[in-house]
């Protein structure tokens, strides 16, 4: 029915508590995804007809009875490396309300929500924090950095130039295009000559 998730992000640890509000109406037993992804869950506190089943990087919510359930979760997700970005993306459980929260703290920070539909963001202080709704893939997908730390870096940038000239007996005409890619760092003027 509905999904929450709260997530605490820093360069080192991508954490989720999140609530879960599920019902089950087979009156048999009855199982649904839960999350897939790097991610690890906490062993929570069911309510006793419930229990969570892994099966390799994904995890089940086993149902023995019918009824409808709310409890609570940890998840700790693998941060991968985005050069200067630290991202974690796992896919939830199917729900018809699924909100996505989270926080980043220190100087300077930046968060983006990768998926879904962006409510709020806002900082305050060292914290800069994001609000959204997710889609209907189910992905929780965040990217985050430390803009001292992108200052930092020495600017790295690739281009590449294409040039043309149309030649008449009366006129010449250049084209030149310059594309270039800023790959690390902050690049603060550009000049072509």
């Amino acid at each position: 029915r509905e999904v929450r998730y709260d997530g605490k992000l820093t360069d080192t640890e991508a954490r989720f508590a999140i609530d879960v509000d599920v019902e089950s109406t087979s009156p048999d037993e009855a199982s649904a995804p839960l999350f897939e992804g790097d991610v690890a869950v906490f062993a929570p506190k069911l309510p006793g007809a419930l229990r969570i089943v892994r099966e390799g990087n994904r995890y089940r919510v086993i149902a023995s009875k019918a009824g409808r359930y709310k409890f609570k979760l940890n998840l700790v997700a693998k941060i991968t490396r985005a050069e200067p970005w630290n991202q974690v993306s796992f896919t939830g459980p199917t729900a018809s309300i699924a909100s996505v929260g989270a926080q980043a703290t220190g100087a300077g920070m930046e968060l983006q929500l990768m998926a879904g539909t962006l409510l709020e963001s806002e900082q305050k202080g060292g914290d800069v924090r994001v609000r959204g709704f997710l889609g209907a893939d189910r992905t929780v997908s965040l990217r985050w950095q430390s803009k001292t730390a992108e200052l930092a870096r020495k600017a790295m940038v690739t281009s590449q130039t294409a040039a043309s000239v149309q030649i008449t007996p009366t006129v010449i005409k250049l084209y030149t295009e310059i594309e270039f890619e800023i790959v690390q760092g902050n690049l603060p003027q550009l000049r072509v000559e």
